[in-house]
């Protein structure tokens, strides 16, 4: 089988060459180990008191159904859907095509 990359020119490699010679260097050379680093010790928090008392109703639309109205677009395709919670907060989802 013929090599793919047969006749085509070769291209100069831009990787370093890797000598067994050791490069001067403008830093000093290390005498000491590095010192042990000091032990972190967690900080103490006092704790979160939370003073405020768990509901005891539930919220207004807790038990009830939402109201889901679709609203078509000019085609006669669903272009909207509105949800109204008994609260009174809507949630439009639009339907793209």
């Amino acid at each position: 089988m013929k090599d793919f990359l047969q006749g085509r020119p070769q291209s100069r490699s831009i990787r370093p060459t890797h000598s067994s010679e050791p490069k001067p260097s403008h830093f000093p050379p290390i005498s000491q180990p590095a010192p042990e680093p000091e032990p972190v010790s967690e900080p103490e928090f006092p704790p979160i008191e939370d003073s405020t008392p768990p509901p005891t109703e539930p919220s207004p639309c807790a038990n009830s159904e939402p109201l889901v109205e679709t609203v078509p677009d000019a085609q006669g395709r669903i272009g909207h859907i509105v949800i109204t919670c008994r609260c009174g907060e809507q949630t439009i989802v639009q339907c793209n095509y």
